[in-house]
């Protein structure tokens, strides 16, 4: 089948595995999307591990078929279990075989009525201006209401979209990006000036600590000079820290409120903000604690972590 060319409503792969409550809370929020019924939608069900996976696939496939009559619904569902990273690679290049774009969702997402609106329109604008990466729906700061959208180097995972043309230049392979952000000097900045561990994800990937599609991404993007576009208030929120996931964590940690209303484009050259990273910056060391060696909060932090776990 040839790919469909400039669709005005890209199509959305969507990617569960054993929680049907997520996937239901994921289409509820979906359907709050007018544009959810103009696109076509691929889910992609990863197969058990085990008999209890079984049973809970089977309800996560219920719950997705209660949805097929509302919207252009497929579901491709694997026989055996490949893993999260093999699950939405394979899916995402699914799609783009067809496609010359896609949004990606998660299960475990939570979207903003203007999320669709949001990453359509951004696919249309920047479709063939080739340093923008992908369109975000997340946004881990608040920006002013005069200031619609930034961009950052690099590119993200919870709820996007990109195009085959920049898919294709995902390097699958981490010793390849880590050396690559080696020889060029780059560990530092990749991580935000020690905001936040990057670096380590990416070694963790190597030695098989880690198995991280989205680091991958990120590197790839971030190796190839180029951006994703952010809404300046979040359009999505991630509903699966509870422990549920691959990847757990607290929910508390990742709140953010989402835009009640949708987001205006003012029209940015597409360039990095050192405005914007130092402000990013700010908040993953806030969140994190993870301040510069000279900054007394690093001691105060690592004091009260040590109290707690007395």
């Amino acid at each position: 089948m040839p790919i469909k060319q400039h669709e005005l409503y890209a199509p959305i792969a969507i990617f569960a595995f054993n929680r049907p409550g997520h996937l239901n809370n994921l289409f509820s929020s979906l359907m709050t999307n007018p544009e959810a019924i103009f696109s076509e939608v691929y889910l992609f069900i990863d197969g058990p591990r085990n008999s209890e996976d079984k049973r809970a696939i089977a309800e996560t496939k219920a719950v997705a078929e209660s949805f097929a009559k509302f919207l252009n619904l497929t579901i491709i569902q694997k026989e055996r279990n490949v893993g999260l990273s093999e699950s939405i690679l394979g899916g995402i290049d699914t799609v783009l075989l067809n496609h010359d774009q896609v949004i990606n969702l998660e299960d475990d997402l939570e979207l903003s009525p203007n999320f669709l609106h949001f990453v359509n329109t951004g696919l249309e604008l920047h479709r063939d201006d080739f340093r923008v990466a992908s369109i975000q729906g997340f946004s881990i700061i608040e920006l002013k209401s005069t200031e619609s959208s930034y961009f950052l180097r690099g590119a993200d995972c919870w709820g996007w979209a990109t195009w085959a043309n920049r898919w294709k230049y995902l390097v699958r392979d981490p010793n390849i990006l880590l050396e690559q952000l080696r020889i060029k000097n780059l560990t530092k900045d990749f991580d935000l000036n020690g905001a936040y561990p990057y670096t380590n994800m990416l070694e963790r990937n190597c030695n098989k600590a880690l198995d991280s599609w989205a680091i991958r991404w990120h590197a790839s993007m971030f190796l190839e000079n180029r951006v994703s576009l952010y809404p300046g208030k979040t359009l999505v929120k991630n509903m699966g820290r509870d422990g549920s996931g691959t990847h757990g964590g607290s929910q508390e940690e990742i709140e953010n409120v989402m835009a009640d209303s949708p987001i205006d484009y003012s029209w940015t050259k597409p360039q990095e903000s050192r405005r914007i990273v130092r402000k990013i910056r700010k908040k993953l060391r806030s969140r994190y604690h993870t301040y510069s060696v000279s900054d007394p909060r690093r001691y105060i932090s690592w004091l009260i972590r040590r109290i707690k776990h007395k």
